[in-house]
């Protein structure tokens, strides 16, 4: 079925799509309009949510400051985060929290995810996120905490990314946004990536309307997301492929803002487990590797995968909820990755 028959009959106003060949952005294409209801067709540059894709971006951004000799792997986050500390816990006795185990997944730490903000209404500081206190969206997360010894399992977590957020703010002196764009954004050609929640008026109209049903648009037309390095991205499917692009040709033993050595970590799991790579869920053999990232936020769904050795990577994003939507994503990923010549992958799931 063609895109846009297969988008008007699943009520998904927009698609944006780019795919990495060989290790360069290949194809960027963008098909319907910014809002259901409206003509106003979207491009290749229309921002769309990341939502857990944030994650990604955060765990590569970390891996740049580890390789500056900033943040260290395998440390004690506690005793370097001066702002908010890990509330005690039993847990900590035999293992600690580390910024591998944040970013892999395997901090024992709770908070699957968060629920956003109505535009418009107080927003949290970083330290309330951590502590779950007021101002409360529609509803309260629990405060960041352990709930299980680290190490010892993979556990979702976007409450262990914000730990991850306020250790690289502490660790500068600087705000997260600042830092992202400074060592990641910039440099990799991310002119359409930005770290900002609320998003600013200006770029209101450049971004696509999310719509939590079959062609419904969100009222207040999408959700605020402090939780920046959770949730917090505002991106295009061809910046993510940029970044892609770029650990692919890293972890293959080319130019990269990262080593191969750390590059090859992003894609190596964690003390064994299924899941637990450095910001993304990674299956497969040392030869054959894919790599890939679920999101969803209220409005919107997005998703990546990639074939590490091949230098291959798709990243659709679509401003729908909907299960419609997370439908439509896949079927656009799978047609794709046959087209590209692709095993069936996508047993992969993003815990």
């Amino acid at each position: 079925m063609p895109l846009r028959a297969a988008m008007q009959l699943q009520g998904v106003p927009a698609v944006s799509v780019a795919v990495v060949r060989r290790f360069q952005l290949a194809t960027a294409i963008a098909r319907g309009v910014r809002r259901a209801g409206e003509t106003r067709r979207i491009t290749a540059r229309t921002l769309f949510q990341a939502a857990s894709i944030s994650k990604s971006l955060a765990a590569l951004v970390a891996l740049r400051l580890v390789d500056d000799g900033v943040l260290v792997l395998d440390a004690d986050v506690d005793r370097h985060l001066r702002s908010w500390h890990i509330p005690p816990s039993a847990y900590m006795a035999r293992k600690k929290v580390t910024l591998r185990r944040l970013l892999a997944m395997t901090s024992g730490l709770n908070v699957h995810h968060f629920f956003g903000y109505p535009p418009g209404k107080p927003l949290p500081t970083l330290v309330e996120i951590l502590n779950g206190t007021a101002p409360a969206p529609d509803q309260e997360p629990a405060p960041v905490g352990l709930e299980s010894v680290p190490g010892t399992t993979y556990a979702y977590s976007g409450g262990g990314y914000e730990v991850v957020e306020q250790l690289i703010e502490d660790a500068t002196g600087e705000r997260y946004a600042q830092v992202a764009s400074r060592l990641v954004c910039t440099p990799l050609g991310m002119r359409r990536s930005v770290l900002l929640q609320p998003l600013p008026e200006r770029l209101a109209p450049e971004a696509a309307w999310g719509h939590h049903g079959p062609g419904i648009p969100l009222p207040e037309g999408w959700r605020v997301y402090p939780q920046l390095a959770a949730a917090g991205l505002w991106t295009t499917p061809s910046d993510v492929a940029r970044m892609l692009a770029d650990l692919m040709r890293a972890d293959a033993g080319g130019d990269g803002i990262l080593p191969p050595h750390h590059a090859r970590e992003m894609f190596t799991n964690e003390d064994g487990h299924e899941y637990g790579a450095l910001g993304f869920v990674v299956q497969g053999s040392a030869r054959d590797r894919f790599f890939m990232k679920q999101a969803r936020s209220r409005g919107y769904t997005a998703w990546l995968v990639g074939r590490v050795r091949r230098g291959d990577a798709i990243i659709v994003m679509a401003n729908s909820s909907a299960k419609a939507g997370e439908l439509l994503v896949q079927t656009i990923i799978r047609t794709l990755a046959q087209n590209l010549g692709w095993p069936d992958a996508f047993s992969l799931r993003d815990g």
